[in-house]
Parts: structure tokens; sequence; C-alpha cells
């Protein structure tokens, strides 16, 4: 007798539950009164995405600008370099410019 009347009780539980969200959902989330905020920002901001969305698509690029041949050719146009020597020829040659250090005391 007590499960029968465990499960009446769960019964009426669950109609009272599925009336107040499926027939009246109106007191809920759904109403205007009830308006979320981060919602609406997240509505605006879909709308700016949208829009911005249309701008890129509406968007025409041109690529008759690299058919130019100082695009497609592969001659150099930097100047061309001159053979530099590196390093000193020993470790004690000064670079040129540089004079020797003279000490004060005539040595």
């Amino acid at each position: 007798m007590s499960n029968n009347l465990i499960i009446l009780i769960l019964a009426v539980i669950l109609l009272v539950l599925g009336y107040f969200i499926f027939i009246k959902p109106s007191d809920f989330a759904l109403s205007s009164q009830a308006a979320n905020p981060m919602a609406d920002q997240m509505l605006l901001k879909t709308q700016v995405f949208i829009e911005r969305r249309a701008k890129l698509d509406s968007v025409a690029i041109s690529s008759e600008l690299f058919s130019d041949p100082r695009f497609t050719s592969l001659r150099s146009f930097s100047p061309a370099l001159t053979e530099q020597t590196l390093g000193k020829p020993t470790l004690f040659t000064l670079p040129a410019g540089l004079a020797p250090a003279v000490s004060s005391d005539g040595e």
C-alpha cells in the first residue's frame, strides 16, 4: 500500500511540474519581463558579427596587380654585393684608422 501511495505522490508532483513548465511558460525566463542581460548582449554581438560578415562577403579582390612582370619575373633588383675580406691576418694587427696605444712612462 505504501508503494502505491509513493507512486501516486510522485505522479502528482510530475503533473504539477509539467503544468508549470509546459503549460505556463510565461512565468519563466521566456517572458519579456525576465530578460537576461547576458542573452541581450550576446544577441547584440551576434547581430554585429552578421553585419561585418556581410560587409566582408561583399568585398571583391582584384588580382591584376600580381600579374605585373615585376612580380612574376625572377630578376633581382637588389644591388650586387662586393666581396669583402673577413677577419685580421694576425691577432695583433690593428684595424685601419687605429693607432697603437702609447704608455705614459715612455715604454
